[in-house]
């Protein structure tokens, strides 16, 4: 009961999550698949990690080498940030499907975009570093936004 995207953007479904082939992205991991990964022991994912992160030439634009500090790698972030927007358009048109377009549980274009930038925020903090305060208060920020457009709505 599971779906995933494959590295040419089609989908697949399967029975059980384990068959999905899980991929770690990023240059620490170099497209090693679960099995494989889960193979290396906790000090050697560390160690890869720490040479990622001590690699500060790694762009020319030293402003990347520094958002990657605290966001992450960035094609891992994307990857996690479209799965999550995928699942919330999944979930948007299950009850379309099932309550119709005119639904009260349909989101609104604010509530839309908040749910995306909270998406790209939530990729950033499973995938750099979750102790990174702007991540957390970027995410209630949204959810502010939210809050108000719907107190000022009759």
């Amino acid at each position: 009961m599971g779906s995933y995207r494959d590295d040419k953007g089609n989908f697949h479904h399967v029975n059980d999550v384990q068959d999905i082939p899980v991929r770690f992205q990023g240059p620490e991991f170099m497209g090693q698949t679960a099995g494989t990964a889960n193979a290396m022991t906790a000090q050697e994912v560390k160690e890869q990690y720490e040479k990622v992160a001590a690699d500060t030439e790694k762009y020319k634009n030293p402003i990347l080498n520094e958002r990657e500090k605290t966001h992450g790698y960035f094609n891992s972030v994307a990857e996690t940030s479209q799965e999550i927007r995928i699942a919330m358009q999944r979930a948007q048109c299950k009850v379309a499907e099932v309550q119709g377009s005119k639904s009260s549980r349909l989101i609104n274009t604010v509530q839309a975009e908040a749910l995306t930038m909270m998406a790209t925020k939530i990729a950033r903090i499973v995938n750099g570093n979750s102790k990174e305060l702007d991540h957390w208060r970027d995410i209630v920020g949204y959810a502010e936004l939210v809050i108000k457009d719907l107190e000022s709505q009759p």
